[in-house]
């Protein structure tokens, strides 16, 4: 079985804060969600035409991003949530087809399984 580059990125507070009452807790990071938009969303050379990255997330993280910016473009969006039914990640639409919402899956491991197709 082939390998899987995972990039991780992680923005914390010095006290290790990743949020604050259901966003961010800072402002003004254009440049850092550049960067963020650029790395999930760069493709290595040899990727199969069409394919795109995996952007996971929890689904904290997923309500805080304003309603306008769901799902991140250009990107398959997936949501760890208790209240996933994985039943309902399988099969994939094809990359061809922009989804208008996260797949929901209740694991990291099942995360990772939908990130690999």
């Amino acid at each position: 079985m082939s390998q899987t580059e995972l990039t991780l990125i992680v923005a914390a507070t010095r006290s290790m804060g990743i949020g604050l009452n259901g966003s961010m807790p800072w402002q003004g990071l254009r440049k850092e969600m550049q960067y963020f938009a650029r790395v999930t969303t760069r493709l290595p050379p040899q990727a199969a035409p069409g394919s795109v990255n995996a952007v996971i997330m929890g689904r904290k993280t997923w309500d805080s991003i304003p309603p306008k910016f769901r799902p991140l473009k250009d990107r398959l969006n997936i949501v760890i949530t208790r209240s996933a039914k994985d039943s309902l990640v399988s099969p994939l639409p094809p990359p061809s087809l922009p989804l208008t919402e996260p797949l929901r899956v209740s694991s990291l491991e099942r995360a990772l399984a939908c990130a690999r197709v």
